[in-house]
C-alpha cells in the first residue's frame, strides 16, 4: 500500500525524504497550491499540465528547486508513483473522463486501493492540526463558509479561509501554518471516490440537481456531495429541511455519529420566526433581526455557521459569546454576486445574484425577495428539468428576460406566456429589463445557469452586469 499523504505531518522545515515522487496533474491555482505544500513537506514533485506553457512563478520555482520537475503539453505520472494529486477539472468520476487516459486508469487504481488519488483540498486538510470546518452543498456553501470565518474572527480566533471559491487551501496552509482554526469550502468536484475527508465539523447546506453536464445522474452527483461527511467528521451539521440530507442524517446517527439538524421535522436547532431568534439550544439564542442577509436559506446558513462556531470554540476550550456573535452577524456584509444590491434607479432596486448558477439557487434567491420582481435569467443549458424553476418565475416575477444559450429551450417551454422575453446578450437583457421595470420593482440577475457561454465565470458575468446597471442613465 502507498504511504498515505493524508497522514503526513506538516513541517515546513522538514528535510526531503527518500520516498517516491508525488505526481500533481493540472497546474491551475489548486495544482500550484498542492505543489507548494508538497515541497514544504519535503516531498519530491513531478508536476504536469496539458497546456503548452506553465505559470511564470512555477517555472521560476522549478529552476531553483531540484525537488520539482515540470512537464508541459501532457499529463505525466512517473513509473512507480503511487501518490497523485488531481486538479478538480480532472475529476475521474466525470463522464468525459471515464475513458480518458491517464485519468481513467488512475481512477480505477485508486478504487482498487493501489494508489492514493487525492484533491488538493483533501491533501491540505490532512496537514492541519487546528480544528477544521468543512462546508459543502449545492447552494450557499461560499456564504456559509465566509460566515463561519467572519464569526470566528469576531471572537478573536485566528481562523483561515480557503478552498473552492477562495484561495487554494494548500496555499493558505503553507502561508499560515500556526492558525487556531481552518474553514474550507469544498466542491463536489474535489470529492471523488474513494477519498475520505477528515474534519472536526462538517456542514452540508443542501443537495439539489446540478452539474449533470459532468455527472451521469443526480445520484452520482449526490454521492459526491455526501462524501464531504463520510470521513472522520466530529459533528455533521445538515439542513434538516432537505429530504435527502435528513435521510442521510438518520443513517449517520444510527451508525453512532454526532448529528445536528438545522430546522426540519427532527430539528436539533431551530429558527423561531415568531420569537425572532436563532435558537442554538441550551437557552442560547441570537436575535434574527441581527442577520443582515434576507431569506429563509440565509437564516439556515447563519444557524449552521453558529453551530459550527460553537463546536470550534468547544475544541479550543472557550465559551460561545452570543452578544458578540449577534454583533458579528449584523456586520456580515455578504459576498459579491450573491444578491448584491447594485443601485436604486427611478424607484427600482437592481440586484446582482450572478452566483445563482443553478436552478435551485435561483429559486431560493428570487423567493427571498419582497415585492414584484423582474428577473434576468440564462446562461449555459445544463440539461436540467426547468419546470420547478419556471413555476417560481411565473409565481414571483412580473417579467422575465432570458439571454444566452438557455434562452431557446426556456422560451419553448413557456410557450406563449407574454411575461417571458428572449434576447441574445446580457447587455440587451439589462436594457430591456430597464424598460419593463416599474417603481417598487426589484430587477435581479438570477441566471439559474453557469456563465461559460458568454463569460469566463460567474464573477465576470456579475461584474459586467454591475457595470451595465451603473451605466444606465
Amino acid at each position: 500500500m502507498p504511504v498515505d499523504l493524508l497522514r503526513s505531518p506538516f513541517h515546513p522545515s522538514r528535510s526531503a525524504t527518500p520516498q517516491a515522487p508525488v505526481a500533481v496533474l493540472g497546474l491551475g491555482a489548486s495544482g500550484m497550491g498542492a505543489v507548494r505544500l508538497l515541497r514544504a513537506m519535503g516531498r519530491t514533485v513531478v508536476a504536469s499540465d496539458e497546456r503548452a506553457t506553465h505559470p511564470t512563478v512555477l517555472c521560476e520555482l522549478a529552476r531553483t528547486d531540484p525537488g520539482l520537475a515540470l512537464h508541459a503539453g501532457r499529463l505525466v505520472v512517473p513509473s512507480g508513483c503511487s501518490e497523485v494529486v488531481l486538479t478538480p477539472g480532472l475529476n475521474p468520476e466525470w463522464a468525459e473522463h471515464r475513458e480518458r487516459e491517464p485519468i481513467a486508469r488512475l481512477g480505477a487504481a485508486a478504487r482498487r486501493g493501489q494508489i492514493a488519488l487525492v484533491s488538493e483540498v483533501v491533501l491540505a486538510l490532512g496537514c492541519v492540526a487546528a480544528p477544521r470546518v468543512v462546508v459543502g452543498g449545492t447552494d450557499g456553501k461560499s456564504t456559509t463558509a465566509a460566515m463561519v470565518h467572519h464569526l470566528l474572527r469576531a471572537l478573536d480566533v485566528d481562523a483561515l479561509l480557503g478552498g473552492n471559491s477562495w484561495t487554494a487551501l494548500a496555499d493558505v496552509v503553507v502561508d499560515a501554518p500556526g492558525c487556531s482554526a481552518v474553514v474550507a469550502e469544498v466542491s463536489a468536484f474535489q470529492l471523488w471516490a474513494p477519498q475520505r475527508l477528515n474534519a472536526e465539523v462538517g456542514i452540508l447546506t443542501n443537495v439539489a440537481e446540478d452539474h449533470l453536464d459532468h455527472y451521469a445522474d443526480v445520484e452520482t452527483y449526490a454521492a459526491a456531495k455526501r462524501r464531504l461527511l463520510e470521513g472522520e467528521v466530529g459533528l455533521r451539521v445538515v439542513n434538516g429541511e432537505d429530504a435527502r440530507l435528513a435521510t442521510w442524517a438518520s443513517q449517520w446517527q444510527a451508525a453512532g455519529h454526532a448529528i445536528c439538524r438545522v430546522e426540519g421535522p427532527s430539528a436539533d436547532v431551530a429558527i423561531r420566526v415568531s420569537e425572532g431568534v436563532l435558537d442554538l439550544g441550551d437557552g442560547r439564542t441570537v436575535p434574527l433581526d441581527r442577520l443582515s442577509l434576507p431569506g429563509a436559506h440565509n437564516r439556515r446558513n447563519a444557524l449552521s455557521a453558529l453551530v459550527a462556531v460553537g463546536e470550534v470554540l468547544a475544541h479550543l476550550g472557550r465559551e460561545l459569546d452570543a452578544e458578540v456573535l449577534a454583533e458579528a452577524l449584523a456586520g456580515f456584509p455578504g459576498l459579491p454576486h450573491r444578491m448584491e444590491r447594485v443601485r436604486e434607479r427611478a424607484g427600482v432596486v437592481w440586484r446582482n445574484d450572478s452566483k445563482a448558477t443553478n436552478l435551485h439557487a435561483s429559486m431560493a434567491g428570487i423567493g427571498a425577495l419582497e415585492g414584484t420582481v423582474v428577473a434576468i435569467v440564462g446562461g449555459v443549458d445544463k440539461g436540467l428539468a426547468l419546470a420547478p424553476w419556471l413555476d417560481v418565475l411565473r409565481t414571483r416575477c412580473r417579467a422575465v428576460v432570458a439571454f444566452g444559450a438557455l434562452r431557446a429551450r426556456l422560451l419553448r417551454e413557456v410557450g406563449d406566456d407574454a411575461r417571458f422575453t428572449g434576447v441574445e446578450t446580457l447587455e440587451e437583457a439589462v436594457g430591456l429589463a430597464a424598460t419593463l421595470a416599474r417603481p417598487g420593482d426589484t430587477v435581479v440577475l438570477s441566471p439559474g445557469a453557469s456563465s461559460f457561454d458568454q463569460f469566463a465565470g460567474f464573477e465576470a458575468r456579475g461584474e459586467a452586469f454591475r457595470a451595465l446597471v451603473k451605466g444606465l442613465s
